[in-house]
């Protein structure tokens, strides 16, 4: 009998013949029947990405979330099932279904905290590492800057270690590869400690600025530092996306150590509350269909925004479950991200803002949040959304109609899609780059997607993916909708 699988934001529904739990009792004996018997297999984490990458028609999907830390098993089962740390290297060993959650708990009271994650803790490491995340810390890079090693099953049923030095083009394929190559079982990861940081905004608060003062006096100052050792810990930049002052003003958030330098061993660990989420969902979910709404949830986000000293760890455990939805049958959320060469911000943020305003497009892709970061370069994995420089991310949610007469899964109106599509021909124009988790856009050109696929990642390392995928995973035995899009 077949079973649905579908992702966050439920518009990738796809009729596979298992849905398989991997228990970390029997993981290894499950994986290797999987492996023997015949079929695709699918590892997912918490189906987060949007793209096609959470299963694969008449599959196998292997939900990995359910390998990683159960704080009532781990007496039964130990601890070392899922973590063993290093100490004295400032390093971690963590099973690929662990959530940075759980992390989050396991290093409570070390001194110690993830070097690179994204600005939410909801997601799986090996999702993460997966996708190449990048976060809030603008001295790092993605993801891969963080990982040390990794160990999978690769689609050849062997097992293998990848890192810089031990199959180093395995290495590059996987970080950032969307599934391929084989699944993640573990990954080695660098920590850096567990700093209080303070907010700073140039006089000690957080500040609503002009976008072109914000340019000029925050985010190009954080360019400016040393990608390794600069000053600032977190930065983000909240564009204004009201109705009146579209994308006039920012709101600055960004950390520097505190005073003291200290590191937070107490051990706690903060969440937002049940009232605080509640709330700002509430307004939220109204100004997908009020637009003017999106006023009362500026001020909101602004008012939730604290000046108090808190440690690393907790300047990443913000929800993500307060925005992105499945929405109802009128509209869905989406996002994208556009990852634009500094010299060219200002002017694709001006083109961007003026195609998202145009009023055709204004009333088919409802701009809900946009923010700033700084991304540094990434040359080692072979789809890096950074590859000839540091980057500036601008992230994008959207509200967009759904088409109610499709016979297929729901998917936004192709009318929509193209205005997202044209949001791409822009940022390929600038040099820049779009992120590949995000929904697959479809379009009336026959290849549109797989075009614009190799303007932005094409050419020698491209070349090298699907060489890397060819030697480890011969037969596509590890695979999902995306990877058949642009590598079968």
């Amino acid at each position: 009998m077949p079973f649905e699988m579908d992702d966050l934001v439920g518009l990738n529904a796809t009729s596979v013949q298992r849905i398989v739990s991997l228990s970390p009792q029997d993981a290894d004996k499950a994986l290797e029947r999987l492996l023997k018997a015949s079929g695709k297999l699918t590892p997912v984490g918490m189906r987060h990405s949007q793209g096609g990458h959470t299963a694969y028609e008449g599959g196998t999907v292997l939900l990995t979330e359910t390998m990683g830390l159960k704080l009532t098993e781990t007496k039964r089962l130990g601890w070392e099932r899922f973590f063993a740390p290093d100490w004295d290297k400032g390093q971690i060993t963590v099973a690929a279904g662990v959530t940075w959650t759980e992390l989050h708990a396991h290093l409570r009271g070390t001194g110690w905290a993830p070097m690179v994650q994204q600005s939410s803790a909801h997601f799986t490491i090996g999702g993460s590492v997966a996708v190449n995340c990048h976060g809030r810390d603008p001295r790092w890079g993605p993801m891969v800057r963080s990982v040390e090693s990794l160990w999978l099953l690769c689609g050849d049923g062997e097992r293998r270690e990848a890192s810089r030095t031990e199959n180093p083009d395995l290495f590059a394929a996987v970080v950032g590869g969307y599934g391929a190559c084989g699944m993640i079982l573990k990954v080695r990861l660098r920590l850096v400690p567990n700093h209080m940081l303070a907010p700073n905004s140039g006089d000690g608060k957080r500040q609503e600025l002009d976008l072109d003062k914000y340019i000029e006096k925050r985010l190009k100052p954080v360019l400016g530092e040393h990608p390794e050792i600069g000053s600032t810990q977190l930065h983000y930049g909240w564009l204004k996306c009201t109705e009146d002052g579209f994308w006039e003003k920012v709101w600055v958030e960004s950390c520097v150590l505190a005073v003291g330098d200290p590191i937070d061993k107490t051990g706690t660990l903060e969440s937002p509350t049940w009232g605080e989420s509640e709330i700002l969902r509430a307004a939220w979910v109204a100004a997908r269909k009020q637009p003017n709404i999106k006023s009362s949830v500026w001020e909101e986000m602004k008012r939730r925004s604290s000046n108090a000293q808190k440690s690393r760890t907790n300047f990443l455990r913000a929800s993500v479950d307060m925005t992105l939805s499945k929405g109802d049958r009128e509209g869905v959320d989406l996002l994208q991200e556009y990852f634009l060469p500094p010299d060219q911000l200002e002017k694709g943020l001006q083109q961007l803002k003026d195609h998202f305003r145009t009023p055709g497009n204004k009333a088919l892709v409802n701009v809900l949040s946009s923010t700033l970061r700084v991304v540094r370069r990434d040359a080692e994995t072979n789809l890096s959304y950074c590859r000839d420089g540091d980057r500036v991310s601008l992230a994008v949610e959207v509200h967009v109609p759904v088409d109610k007469d499709t016979q297929g899964p729901r998917r936004p109106t192709l009318a929509a899609q193209a205005v997202l599509w044209q949001a791409n021909e822009i940022v390929l124009g600038l040099g820049g780059c779009h992120y590949l988790p995000y929904y697959h856009l479809e379009s009336a050109a026959d290849n549109a997607s797989s075009s614009q696929f190799q303007r932005a990642y094409g050419g020698q390392r491209l070349e090298e993916q699907r060489a890397a995928i060819k030697k480890y995973d011969p037969n596509h035995r590890f695979w999902n909708a995306f990877l058949k899009s642009h590598f079968a």
